[in-house]
């Protein structure tokens, strides 16, 4: 399999034989990609390009030792843990799902209540002073509604964190 670095994204691509990269894709030999162990979408550094673009696997490892490039600056797919086989857009993915799930949890949480308080509001008779509950049936569709919208949410944010969660070892 032939492998390239994109330098856009700072990471490994490996393509199928016989098909050639696009301007941004620089070759890398076989049997380094293969001694290195790369796989494709692996983050790479500043100093880990120039390695692979010098054929120089010692220069590689020690690269791959110390995250930060010269300048200091690291590359957003270099921050990655080097064993996390996912690519960067699936670590993002389980990222947003996360995050969506606990706005879920809160939705629902918030959703209950405002039903409740809506539910249990009452409206005073200036006149005679009886008191009655217009809003039962709002909050009751507040609450069954607004629970189950956020259900759905969290439903999907689960699926979704479970396809893009990191495999075991």
């Amino acid at each position: 399999m032939p492998y390239f670095i994109d330098l856009d994204q700072h990471q490994i691509v490996v393509l199928p034989p016989g098909r050639a990269g696009g301007p941004d894709l620089v070759p890398v030999d076989t049997d380094l990609a293969t001694e290195l162990a790369l796989s494709h979408g692996q983050g790479l550094t500043n100093d880990q390009v120039t390695a692979l673009r010098e054929a120089n696997a010692t220069k590689f490892q020690f690269a791959s030792s110390a995250p930060s490039t010269p300048g200091g600056a690291t590359s957003p797919a270099a921050t990655a843990p080097a064993n996390d086989p996912r690519s960067e857009v699936t670590r993002r993915a389980f990222a947003v799902a996360n995050l969506v799930e606990v706005f879920g949890w809160l939705l629902l949480f918030l959703s209950a209540i405002a039903g409740l308080l809506i539910a249990t509001s009452t409206r005073t008779n200036p006149f005679d002073g009886s008191t009655d509950h217009p809003y039962v049936g709002a909050g009751l569709a507040t609450f069954v509604l607004g629970t189950f919208q956020a259900l759905m949410i969290v439903m999907v944010a689960t699926y979704i964190k479970s396809r893009t969660e990191r495999p075991a070892p």
